[in-house]
């Protein structure tokens, strides 16, 4: 069912090209923001998610690699006017959420993106990506890794886990 869901969204949503992974793999989310910075969230074929922070063309100010078993993703439920889906990647009590929604019902309106920062349950900065920089939206090859690594997507609770769903 969510991989069909997955691959409805995927052909209902124009793509823009994709954002350099710079050698990682294939992105899954990238956008750009007022500040100059952007972020970029890649798989590689290891299935390592590399999220990247900062200004384009220079070092990343943050760069974590985690297994994809390790890096969270809200699959979108089905319902409802907008799809959207969160990836988070954490760091020492930090975690950087990546989100991206689309309204199902007017493709007139942008893809809207974000990059949340939290320490523990505080946000610390939301980030809004600049109308039209949201260059990629694909979280499916990231579920499919959890998939691939032993993991199940527990709808009714809402999380991953190495066992079946109740």
């Amino acid at each position: 069912m969510i991989k069909s869901v997955f691959l409805a969204v995927s052909m209902m949503v124009p793509t823009i090209a994709a954002a350099n992974c710079y050698g990682a793999g294939q992105t899954l989310f990238s956008c750009g923001f007022s500040n100059g910075k952007s972020v970029h969230v890649c798989l590689s074929k290891s299935d390592e998610v590399t999220y990247r922070f900062g200004v384009k063309g220079e070092e990343p100010e943050l760069e974590l690699v985690r297994q994809a078993s390790d890096v969270h993703m809200q699959p979108w439920h089905g319902v409802g006017r907008a799809i959207w889906e969160v990836i988070r990647v954490t760091n020492s009590g930090y975690a950087y959420e990546m989100s991206y929604s689309i309204d199902r019902m007017d493709e007139t309106i942008p893809i809207y993106g974000s990059l949340t920062v939290l320490r523990g349950d505080e946000t610390l900065a939301i980030l809004e990506c600049v109308e039209g920089t949201v260059a990629r939206h694909d979280f499916s090859p990231l579920f499919e890794a959890k998939e691939q690594a032993g993991q199940n997507w527990c709808a009714n609770e809402q999380t991953w886990s190495f066992k079946d769903c109740q």
